[in-house]
């Protein structure tokens, strides 16, 4: 039981840093359709949000859909508060790290302010700034992935000769 334990502890690392590198790709996909809806149509943030939940997957999804609940019931909210605010939700569903979202958080701070000229130059720097996530998280998945998974087998394996 401990063997499994461990693990399966050291699976879940391991799957989770993959998953991070699946996130933000999606995240930074999501970012060009939001560029686009945002340039061509020069629409609202409420729309591009119901756009973006159709791309997005895992805890992005949480995200633009926490956002397109709460833009309706805004109640004289900034969006860069209601933003925050749900990122911070989100927070421990995904497997997003705490510069990811001070990264996310970030962006949302100036999501939706300025002309469209303005907000397209913010989202351009925010995909640069996924951009070297994405590597790192690429990086960091390869080295420690499959480390963390034979850690894990081997602490369950030690514990229970400890044990014994």
């Amino acid at each position: 039981m401990i063997i499994f334990s461990c693990f399966m502890l050291g699976l879940r690392t391991k799957k989770c840093r993959f998953l991070r590198v699946d996130e933000l790709e999606n995240l930074f996909s999501c970012m060009t359709v939001l560029e686009k809806e945002i340039s061509y149509s020069l629409c609202e943030i409420e729309p591009a949000m119901k756009k973006l939940i159709e791309y997005s997957i895992y805890t992005n999804k949480e995200i633009f859909t926490g956002v397109q609940k709460k833009l309706e019931l805004s109640e004289g909210k900034p969006l860069s508060q209601i933003w925050r605010d749900v990122v911070n939700e989100c927070r421990s569903s995904g497997c997003y790290l705490k510069e990811d979202i001070e990264v996310i958080n970030q962006f949302g701070n100036v999501l939706g302010s300025g002309d469209v000229d303005t907000q397209i130059k913010n989202i351009d720097i925010f995909k640069t700034k996924l951009k070297e996530k994405i590597e790192s998280a690429k990086q960091t998945a390869e080295k420690t992935g499959n480390l963390s998974f034979k850690i894990g087998l081997y602490a369950g394996i030690g514990l229970v000769i400890f044990i014994i």
